[in-house]
């Protein structure tokens, strides 16, 4: 039986200094505008000969003598335009994976026009409450 091993997935965005002091390109901290993810595996004892790295659309799966990871992705990624690096001394694959934006819109478009007729709903029947209770009010 081969070890699952320990490994991270973190989030990485392209930041240039009109980024940093102008705010120029609308960029956040927050994983929303995040353009790549970068998963970085730990493979102690394991020489780059041995490591087979399967990358699909929204899974990785990475296999050696010692080590199997089949991890599905948080994203869609772009899988031809994907980058691993090998870093010899920490025995580290730092594999930079794309993430497909435009798969992704649709749905935050839909969740975004949801959003808003949720909180026009609310308002209006806030201010129908509002109304009424100033009405009961007044009465009194």
């Amino acid at each position: 039986m081969r070890l699952r091993p320990k490994f991270d997935v973190l989030y990485k965005q392209s930041v240039r200094p009109e980024d940093m002091f102008l705010g120029m390109s609308g960029l956040d901290p927050s994983t929303a505008k995040c353009q790549d993810l970068l998963m970085k595996v730990q493979l102690p004892d394991t020489k780059i000969k041995e490591i087979t790295l399967d990358i699909k659309e929204q899974r990785v799966l990475l296999q050696s003598p010692k080590f199997f990871l089949n991890h599905a992705l948080p994203y869609k990624v772009h899988e031809k335009d994907c980058r691993a690096k090998w870093i010899s001394d920490k025995y580290v694959l730092e594999i930079t994976l794309p993430m497909n934006r435009e798969k992704l819109m649709p749905d935050f478009y839909w969740f975004c026009w949801v959003r808003k007729w949720v909180i026009k709903i609310f308002r209006i029947k806030f201010n129908l409450k509002s109304k009424i209770k100033n009405i009961f009010l007044q009465i009194r």
